[in-house]
């Protein structure tokens, strides 16, 4: 009888164990100023946009965390933001940019300190809830780099 109950108590403790998503963009660098002509960084500058996409119908609290290059904690506070069912952002992780970003992307809190480093993205739900894509674009090359995670 012993070892029903603890089996039955055990499956509580599981089915009651919430999902964590988590994403994360191992380096960026963020140094291109706030304003660019034609759109572009016009200097030897790197402009980097982190895209989040929610695909779920619900609107998702996630929790950005930020280290600079050694490791240190750059997480500002507070350092949460909202996603709502289906939406999807592109924000400058260590600027807010009023040409590029929109009012959405610039409610994501930027990264504090030095302008390169790595970003964590963690969640209630599964890994597959949120699409992350990373964009940099050099100011002194003509091409661009782009990568996407996520299941």
């Amino acid at each position: 009888m012993k070892r029903f109950a603890l089996i039955g108590v055990t499956g509580l403790v599981i089915a009651g164990t919430a999902l964590a998503g988590t994403l994360s963009v191992p380096f960026f660098l963020d140094n291109a100023p706030d304003t660019w002509s034609g759109g572009w960084p016009t200097t030897n500058r790197t402009a980097t946009f982190i895209g989040l996409k929610n695909n779920t119908g619900s609107t998702i609290t996630v929790t950005v965390t930020y280290t600079d290059n050694d490791g240190t904690d750059a997480t500002p506070s507070p350092n949460t933001f909202n996603l709502l069912a289906g939406q999807g952002i592109s924000y400058r992780p260590c600027i807010d940019d009023s040409v590029q970003e929109d009012a959405n992307a610039r409610l994501v809190p930027n990264k504090t300190g030095a302008t390169a480093g790595s970003s964590v993205y963690t969640w209630t739900g599964a890994n597959s809830d949120i699409t992350i894509r990373l964009y940099e674009k050099h100011g002194a090359q003509t091409s661009a780099m782009s990568n996407i995670w996520g299941n």
